[in-house]
């Protein structure tokens, strides 16, 4: 995406009346170096996915987001692993499958950190 793109799509969401069911109400823009760097770092820290003894070994990853709706808060149910089935297998409500889309592991954590977009990794 380019960044005149995200732009646009920026403005676009705070228009009355717009898609996405968002009024002028909503403050949106493109996310800061230092606010990514926070949330890549809650991934891996004590407090995050790496730290859930919920999870072990290859399903510490953030599961992918593989809506072809685009739906936020949904997950493959397991790490990726190249599988080309689209949708929103489980919802963010589900534990286990569901939450191990957020950063945390828990339902509590940053969803959609992997995937969103079909045919992007």
């Amino acid at each position: 995406m380019q960044v005149d793109t995200l732009g646009e799509i920026g403005i676009n969401v705070v228009k009355n009346n717009n898609r996405y069911g968002f009024g002028n109400i909503l403050e949106s823009r493109a996310m800061k170096n230092s606010e990514w760097a926070a949330v890549a770092y809650l991934s891996q820290s004590k407090y995050g996915k790496l730290g859930n003894k919920d999870y072990s070994g290859t399903n510490k990853e953030i599961y992918q987001n593989k809506s072809d709706q685009f739906i936020t808060g949904c997950s493959y149910g397991a790490p990726s692993n190249g599988n080309t089935d689209f949708g929103c297998q489980y919802t963010y409500d589900i534990k286990g499958s569901g939450t191990g889309a957020s950063t945390t592991g828990t339902i509590y954590g940053i969803y959609d950190m992997s995937g969103g977009e079909p045919g992007t990794p």
